[in-house]
Protein backbone atom coordinates (compact mmCIF):
# COMPACT_ATOMS: atom_id res chain seq x y z
CA UNK A 1 0.00 0.00 0.00
CA UNK A 2 2.65 2.36 1.03
CA UNK A 3 5.02 1.64 -2.49
CA UNK A 4 1.36 2.01 -4.36
CA UNK A 5 0.99 5.53 -2.73
CA UNK A 6 4.24 6.71 -3.11
CA UNK A 7 4.04 5.72 -7.06
CA UNK A 8 0.99 7.46 -6.92
CA UNK A 9 2.51 10.50 -5.68
CA UNK A 10 5.63 10.75 -7.92
CA UNK A 11 3.57 9.93 -10.98
CA UNK A 12 0.72 12.97 -10.17
CA UNK A 13 3.64 15.01 -9.92
CA UNK A 14 4.91 14.00 -13.54
CA UNK A 15 1.61 14.31 -14.84
CA UNK A 16 1.29 17.56 -13.71
CA UNK A 17 4.49 18.55 -15.56
CA UNK A 18 3.58 17.24 -18.69
CA UNK A 19 1.35 20.09 -19.51
CA UNK A 20 3.61 22.52 -18.92
CA UNK A 21 5.77 24.85 -21.43
CA UNK A 22 9.49 23.42 -21.84
CA UNK A 23 10.65 25.76 -19.19
CA UNK A 24 8.19 25.45 -17.03
CA UNK A 25 9.22 22.23 -17.10
CA UNK A 26 12.43 21.86 -16.04
CA UNK A 27 11.55 23.93 -13.75
CA UNK A 28 8.80 21.68 -11.49
CA UNK A 29 11.46 18.44 -12.79
CA UNK A 30 13.88 20.23 -10.70
CA UNK A 31 11.27 21.15 -7.99
CA UNK A 32 9.90 17.76 -7.57
CA UNK A 33 12.54 17.17 -4.95
CA UNK A 34 13.43 20.26 -3.19
CA UNK A 35 10.03 21.90 -1.21
CA UNK A 36 9.97 25.37 0.92
CA UNK A 37 7.05 24.97 3.43
CA UNK A 38 5.49 27.19 6.09
CA UNK A 39 3.67 25.43 9.10
CA UNK A 40 0.49 27.47 10.52
CA UNK A 41 1.14 29.28 14.06
CA UNK A 42 -1.24 31.08 15.40
CA UNK A 43 -1.00 34.49 13.47
CA UNK A 44 2.53 33.53 11.83
CA UNK A 45 4.34 30.89 9.65
CA UNK A 46 7.22 29.14 10.61
CA UNK A 47 9.17 28.43 7.54
CA UNK A 48 10.93 24.96 6.99
CA UNK A 49 12.57 22.88 4.03
CA UNK A 50 12.89 19.37 2.94
CA UNK A 51 13.23 17.32 0.12
CA UNK A 52 11.37 14.53 -1.28
CA UNK A 53 13.19 11.91 -3.00
CA UNK A 54 11.50 9.82 -6.06
CA UNK A 55 11.74 6.93 -3.67
CA UNK A 56 9.22 8.10 -1.02
CA UNK A 57 12.17 9.61 1.31
CA UNK A 58 11.58 12.96 3.08
CA UNK A 59 14.55 14.17 4.17
CA UNK A 60 14.18 17.70 6.39
CA UNK A 61 17.06 20.43 6.04
CA UNK A 62 18.49 22.37 8.87
CA UNK A 63 21.75 24.51 7.59
CA UNK A 64 24.35 21.48 7.84
CA UNK A 65 21.58 19.16 9.52
CA UNK A 66 19.37 16.32 7.54
CA UNK A 67 17.05 14.46 9.07
CA UNK A 68 16.26 11.71 6.86
CA UNK A 69 12.63 9.93 6.68
CA UNK A 70 10.77 6.61 5.42
CA UNK A 71 6.63 6.63 4.72
CA UNK A 72 5.64 4.15 7.25
CA UNK A 73 1.95 4.01 6.44
CA UNK A 74 -0.66 5.36 4.76
CA UNK A 75 -4.73 6.28 4.74
CA UNK A 76 -6.06 7.52 1.39
CA UNK A 77 -4.41 10.35 0.12
CA UNK A 78 -2.68 11.01 2.96
CA UNK A 79 0.90 9.43 3.64
CA UNK A 80 2.80 9.39 7.24
CA UNK A 81 6.21 9.94 8.10
CA UNK A 82 7.03 8.87 11.75
CA UNK A 83 10.40 10.31 13.26
CA UNK A 84 12.32 8.11 14.58
CA UNK A 85 13.71 9.34 17.71
CA UNK A 86 10.61 11.28 18.46
CA UNK A 87 6.98 10.64 19.36
CA UNK A 88 5.78 12.83 16.34
CA UNK A 89 4.87 12.32 12.66
CA UNK A 90 4.02 14.32 9.71
CA UNK A 91 0.95 13.82 7.27
CA UNK A 92 1.59 14.73 3.63
CA UNK A 93 -1.15 15.15 1.41
CA UNK A 94 0.32 16.14 -2.02
CA UNK A 95 -2.05 17.69 -4.67
CA UNK A 96 -0.05 18.88 -8.40
CA UNK A 97 2.68 21.39 -6.79
CA UNK A 98 1.43 21.96 -3.47
CA UNK A 99 1.73 19.56 -0.27
CA UNK A 100 -0.68 20.02 2.61
CA UNK A 101 -0.39 18.14 6.13
CA UNK A 102 0.77 18.47 9.59
CA UNK A 103 2.64 17.67 11.94
CA UNK A 104 1.61 15.66 15.02
CA UNK A 105 3.69 15.54 18.25
CA UNK A 106 1.41 12.64 19.45
CA UNK A 107 3.55 12.81 23.26
CA UNK A 108 1.72 15.95 23.81
CA UNK A 109 -1.56 14.93 22.80
CA UNK A 110 -3.64 16.86 20.45
CA UNK A 111 -0.34 19.46 19.37
CA UNK A 112 -0.92 19.50 15.72
CA UNK A 113 0.34 21.89 13.39
CA UNK A 114 -0.94 22.27 9.96
CA UNK A 115 1.55 23.06 6.69
CA UNK A 116 1.66 23.92 3.53
CA UNK A 117 4.70 23.17 0.85
CA UNK A 118 5.85 24.35 -2.54
CA UNK A 119 8.52 23.57 -4.95
CA UNK A 120 11.71 25.67 -4.09
CA UNK A 121 15.24 25.19 -5.51
CA UNK A 122 17.40 27.02 -2.63
CA UNK A 123 17.07 24.58 0.24
CA UNK A 124 20.68 24.42 0.75
CA UNK A 125 23.05 27.40 1.72
CA UNK A 126 26.81 28.27 1.25
CA UNK A 127 29.69 26.88 3.26
CA UNK A 128 31.13 30.06 4.06
CA UNK A 129 30.25 33.87 4.74
CA UNK A 130 30.95 36.76 7.19
CA UNK A 131 30.37 35.54 10.94
CA UNK A 132 28.98 37.80 13.29
CA UNK A 133 28.08 37.31 16.80
CA UNK A 134 25.86 39.35 19.53
CA UNK A 135 25.14 39.46 22.81
CA UNK A 136 21.87 38.55 22.96
CA UNK A 137 18.63 38.86 25.29
CA UNK A 138 15.44 37.37 25.57
CA UNK A 139 12.27 38.84 27.37
CA UNK A 140 14.55 42.17 27.45
CA UNK A 141 11.39 43.90 29.04
CA UNK A 142 10.77 41.24 31.72
CA UNK A 143 13.59 41.34 34.77
CA UNK A 144 12.22 38.20 35.96
CA UNK A 145 12.62 35.78 33.53
CA UNK A 146 14.71 37.69 31.14
CA UNK A 147 17.89 35.11 29.72
CA UNK A 148 21.13 36.22 28.46
CA UNK A 149 22.25 34.30 25.22
CA UNK A 150 25.26 34.79 22.37
CA UNK A 151 23.99 34.63 18.72
CA UNK A 152 26.06 33.53 16.09
CA UNK A 153 25.06 34.04 12.67
CA UNK A 154 27.00 33.36 9.07
CA UNK A 155 25.93 35.30 6.30
CA UNK A 156 26.42 34.37 2.85
CA UNK A 157 26.79 35.43 -0.28
CA UNK A 158 23.56 34.64 -1.36
CA UNK A 159 22.06 35.87 1.33
CA UNK A 160 21.28 32.73 3.33
CA UNK A 161 21.28 33.16 7.03
CA UNK A 162 23.18 30.51 9.12
CA UNK A 163 23.72 29.98 12.94
CA UNK A 164 22.22 29.40 16.71
CA UNK A 165 21.73 30.82 20.02
CA UNK A 166 23.98 29.65 22.92
CA UNK A 167 22.31 29.99 25.92
CA UNK A 168 23.14 28.87 29.56
CA UNK A 169 20.83 25.66 29.50
CA UNK A 170 22.06 24.80 25.89
CA UNK A 171 21.87 26.30 22.15
CA UNK A 172 18.78 26.34 19.29
CA UNK A 173 20.80 23.98 16.81
CA UNK A 174 20.80 24.33 13.52
CA UNK A 175 19.29 27.50 12.12
CA UNK A 176 18.50 28.48 8.68
CA UNK A 177 17.21 31.87 7.01
CA UNK A 178 18.25 34.57 5.14
CA UNK A 179 18.86 38.18 5.70
CA UNK A 180 17.62 40.96 3.02
CA UNK A 181 18.18 44.33 4.11
CA UNK A 182 17.50 45.18 7.28
CA UNK A 183 15.42 42.34 7.81
CA UNK A 184 16.63 38.91 9.18
CA UNK A 185 15.11 35.75 10.02
CA UNK A 186 16.03 32.05 10.83
CA UNK A 187 14.43 28.55 11.35
CA UNK A 188 14.34 25.33 12.50
CA UNK A 189 12.36 21.83 12.54
CA UNK A 190 13.60 18.65 13.24
CA UNK A 191 10.64 16.56 15.14
CA UNK A 192 10.94 17.88 18.50
CA UNK A 193 11.07 21.27 17.88
CA UNK A 194 9.98 23.82 15.42
CA UNK A 195 12.04 27.26 16.21
CA UNK A 196 11.60 30.63 14.59
CA UNK A 197 13.79 33.80 15.28
CA UNK A 198 13.32 37.13 13.30
CA UNK A 199 14.31 40.74 13.79
CA UNK A 200 15.47 43.83 11.97
CA UNK A 201 19.14 44.77 11.65
CA UNK A 202 19.83 48.55 13.14
CA UNK A 203 23.34 49.28 12.39
CA UNK A 204 24.90 46.61 15.04
CA UNK A 205 22.14 46.36 17.06
CA UNK A 206 19.22 43.92 16.10
CA UNK A 207 15.92 44.64 17.01
CA UNK A 208 12.17 44.20 17.26
CA UNK A 209 13.24 40.47 17.40
CA UNK A 210 10.73 37.56 17.70
CA UNK A 211 10.72 33.91 19.26
CA UNK A 212 8.57 31.59 18.63
CA UNK A 213 8.42 28.03 19.48
CA UNK A 214 5.71 25.78 18.12
CA UNK A 215 2.14 27.04 18.66
CA UNK A 216 3.03 27.31 22.49
CA UNK A 217 5.41 30.50 23.11
CA UNK A 218 6.39 33.57 21.88
CA UNK A 219 9.07 35.99 23.15
CA UNK A 220 10.92 38.84 22.51
CA UNK A 221 14.83 39.38 21.77
CA UNK A 222 17.57 41.76 21.12
CA UNK A 223 20.86 41.82 20.30
CA UNK A 224 24.12 43.92 19.93
CA UNK A 225 27.21 42.83 17.95
CA UNK A 226 30.23 41.80 20.31
CA UNK A 227 32.85 40.22 19.64
CA UNK A 228 33.91 38.98 23.29
CA UNK A 229 29.49 38.38 24.11
CA UNK A 230 29.95 35.77 27.27
CA UNK A 231 28.00 33.91 29.44
CA UNK A 232 28.28 32.53 33.38
CA UNK A 233 30.42 29.48 32.62
CA UNK A 234 28.11 25.88 32.34
CA UNK A 235 30.20 24.17 35.00
CA UNK A 236 29.47 27.28 37.43
CA UNK A 237 25.20 27.05 37.21
CA UNK A 238 24.20 23.71 39.24
CA UNK A 239 26.62 22.89 42.35
CA UNK A 240 26.79 19.77 44.96
CA UNK A 241 25.53 20.96 48.27
CA UNK A 242 26.21 18.06 50.07
CA UNK A 243 29.98 18.14 50.68
CA UNK A 244 32.33 15.06 50.00
CA UNK A 245 29.35 12.71 50.51
CA UNK A 246 28.67 10.22 47.15
CA UNK A 247 25.88 10.79 45.19
CA UNK A 248 22.83 9.17 46.24
CA UNK A 249 19.52 8.86 44.32
CA UNK A 250 16.67 6.72 43.31
CA UNK A 251 15.65 5.62 39.66
CA UNK A 252 13.47 2.68 37.43
CA UNK A 253 15.07 0.27 35.04
CA UNK A 254 12.79 0.04 31.98
CA UNK A 255 11.30 -3.02 33.31
CA UNK A 256 10.09 -1.22 36.50
CA UNK A 257 12.98 -2.43 39.28
CA UNK A 258 13.48 0.41 41.96
CA UNK A 259 17.18 0.63 42.35
CA UNK A 260 19.67 3.44 44.51
CA UNK A 261 22.32 4.39 43.22
CA UNK A 262 25.24 4.92 45.78
CA UNK A 263 28.83 4.73 46.49
CA UNK A 264 29.12 1.16 45.72
CA UNK A 265 28.17 1.66 42.09
CA UNK A 266 30.72 4.62 41.43
CA UNK A 267 33.78 2.79 43.17
CA UNK A 268 37.12 2.52 41.06
CA UNK A 269 34.92 4.12 37.95
CA UNK A 270 34.61 6.96 36.74
CA UNK A 271 30.98 7.90 36.22
CA UNK A 272 28.83 10.25 34.46
CA UNK A 273 25.15 10.44 35.60
CA UNK A 274 23.54 12.28 32.80
CA UNK A 275 20.16 14.46 33.81
CA UNK A 276 18.22 14.10 30.31
CA UNK A 277 14.86 13.37 27.99
CA UNK A 278 13.83 11.34 24.72
CA UNK A 279 12.15 14.81 24.21
CA UNK A 280 15.59 16.52 24.09
CA UNK A 281 17.57 16.77 20.94
CA UNK A 282 20.80 18.37 23.03
CA UNK A 283 20.47 15.56 25.47
CA UNK A 284 21.48 13.10 22.89
CA UNK A 285 24.21 15.05 21.47
CA UNK A 286 25.38 15.10 24.87
CA UNK A 287 24.96 11.03 25.04
CA UNK A 288 26.59 10.81 21.57
CA UNK A 289 29.37 12.97 22.41
CA UNK A 290 29.71 10.97 25.58
CA UNK A 291 29.70 7.77 23.42
CA UNK A 292 32.49 8.99 21.11
CA UNK A 293 34.69 10.01 23.31
CA UNK A 294 34.00 6.55 25.75
CA UNK A 295 35.13 4.61 22.25
CA UNK A 296 38.08 6.89 21.52
CA UNK A 297 39.50 6.15 25.29
CA UNK A 298 38.21 2.77 25.37
CA UNK A 299 38.93 2.32 28.68
CA UNK A 300 36.37 0.22 30.58
CA UNK A 301 36.13 2.22 34.11
CA UNK A 302 34.17 4.85 32.33
CA UNK A 303 30.52 4.49 32.65
CA UNK A 304 27.65 6.55 31.42
CA UNK A 305 24.11 5.98 33.69
CA UNK A 306 21.43 8.34 31.77
CA UNK A 307 18.63 9.10 33.75
CA UNK A 308 15.38 9.92 31.80
CA UNK A 309 12.54 12.43 32.86
CA UNK A 310 9.72 12.14 30.19
CA UNK A 311 6.64 13.86 28.96
CA UNK A 312 4.64 10.90 30.70
CA UNK A 313 4.96 9.41 34.12
CA UNK A 314 3.85 6.11 33.66
CA UNK A 315 6.78 4.35 33.50
CA UNK A 316 5.69 2.04 30.43
CA UNK A 317 4.69 4.76 27.79
CA UNK A 318 7.56 6.78 29.06
CA UNK A 319 9.56 2.93 28.59
CA UNK A 320 8.58 3.50 24.73
CA UNK A 321 10.24 6.67 23.79
CA UNK A 322 13.46 6.54 25.85
CA UNK A 323 13.99 2.70 24.11
CA UNK A 324 12.95 4.33 20.79
CA UNK A 325 15.33 7.30 21.30
CA UNK A 326 18.23 5.52 22.84
CA UNK A 327 18.06 2.83 19.41
CA UNK A 328 17.89 5.46 16.96
CA UNK A 329 20.90 7.19 18.38
CA UNK A 330 22.58 3.93 19.04
CA UNK A 331 24.16 4.13 22.12
CA UNK A 332 24.89 1.30 24.42
CA UNK A 333 23.91 2.34 28.06
CA UNK A 334 21.37 1.47 29.98
CA UNK A 335 19.10 4.45 30.94
CA UNK A 336 16.88 4.56 33.79
CA UNK A 337 13.65 6.82 34.36
CA UNK A 338 13.52 9.10 36.70
CA UNK A 339 10.17 10.42 36.41
CA UNK A 340 8.19 13.60 34.70
CA UNK A 341 10.03 15.89 32.80
CA UNK A 342 10.28 19.11 34.67
CA UNK A 343 12.73 20.51 36.47
CA UNK A 344 11.51 20.70 40.04
CA UNK A 345 10.76 16.39 39.63
CA UNK A 346 14.35 16.22 38.60
CA UNK A 347 15.51 18.60 41.55
CA UNK A 348 13.48 16.14 44.07
CA UNK A 349 15.37 12.85 42.75
CA UNK A 350 18.89 14.63 43.12
CA UNK A 351 18.22 16.25 46.07
CA UNK A 352 21.99 16.77 46.72
CA UNK A 353 22.06 19.05 43.53
CA UNK A 354 20.80 22.78 43.59
CA UNK A 355 17.86 22.90 42.06
CA UNK A 356 18.30 21.54 38.67
CA UNK A 357 18.21 24.47 35.38
CA UNK A 358 18.48 22.69 32.46
CA UNK A 359 18.18 19.39 30.37
CA UNK A 360 20.48 17.82 30.22
CA UNK A 361 22.80 18.13 33.12
CA UNK A 362 25.55 16.05 33.69
CA UNK A 363 27.20 14.97 36.89
CA UNK A 364 30.85 14.08 37.09
CA UNK A 365 32.59 11.55 39.36
CA UNK A 366 35.69 10.46 40.35
CA UNK A 367 36.95 6.44 40.69
CA UNK A 368 36.69 8.00 44.82
CA UNK A 369 33.46 8.47 44.49
CA UNK A 370 33.47 12.29 44.67
CA UNK A 371 31.53 14.12 42.59
CA UNK A 372 34.13 16.23 40.98
CA UNK A 373 32.06 18.81 38.56
CA UNK A 374 28.46 19.78 37.37
CA UNK A 375 27.72 20.82 33.78
CA UNK A 376 24.23 21.97 32.87
CA UNK A 377 23.55 21.90 29.41
CA UNK A 378 25.44 21.11 26.03
CA UNK A 379 26.49 23.31 23.13
CA UNK A 380 25.66 20.76 20.02
CA UNK A 381 27.67 20.24 16.65
CA UNK A 382 25.31 23.08 15.40
CA UNK A 383 27.30 25.53 17.40
CA UNK A 384 30.49 24.55 15.45
CA UNK A 385 34.22 24.87 17.50
CA UNK A 386 32.35 25.81 20.68
CA UNK A 387 31.12 22.24 20.28
CA UNK A 388 34.36 20.76 18.81
CA UNK A 389 36.57 22.67 22.08
CA UNK A 390 34.19 21.11 24.39
CA UNK A 391 34.28 17.92 23.52
CA UNK A 392 38.65 18.35 23.76
CA UNK A 393 38.49 20.01 26.88
CA UNK A 394 36.11 16.71 28.12
CA UNK A 395 38.43 14.22 27.10
CA UNK A 396 41.21 15.70 28.49
CA UNK A 397 39.35 16.25 31.88
CA UNK A 398 38.01 12.46 31.61
CA UNK A 399 41.36 10.97 30.54
CA UNK A 400 42.97 12.77 33.82
CA UNK A 401 40.02 11.17 36.11
CA UNK A 402 41.11 8.12 34.46
CA UNK A 403 44.33 7.89 35.32
CA UNK A 404 44.12 9.01 38.82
Amino acid sequence: MINRFIYTFIISLLISCSTAESGELQRVAYAEEQWLGYMNVSEDSIPFRFSLHKSGILTLINAGERITLNPDSSVNDTIFYSFPQYESRLALTQNHEVIQGYWHYYSKGAYRVPFRAQPNNATACANDGQSNKYQVVFSPGNVSSSQLAIGLFVLAPDKCLTGTFLTESGDYRYLQGEQEGNRMWLSCFDGAHLFFFSGNINGDSIVSGKFLSGNHWEEEWCGVKKANAQLQHPDSLTHYIDGTNPLTFNATDLTGKERTFGLGDYRDKVTIVQIFGSWCPNCFDELITFNEINNELADKTLQIIPVAFERSDSLPLAAVSIKKAMSHSRLPFEPFFGGKATKNAASEVFTQLSPISSFPTAIFIGKDGRVRKIHTGFYGPGTGNHHLHYKAELKTFLSSLINE
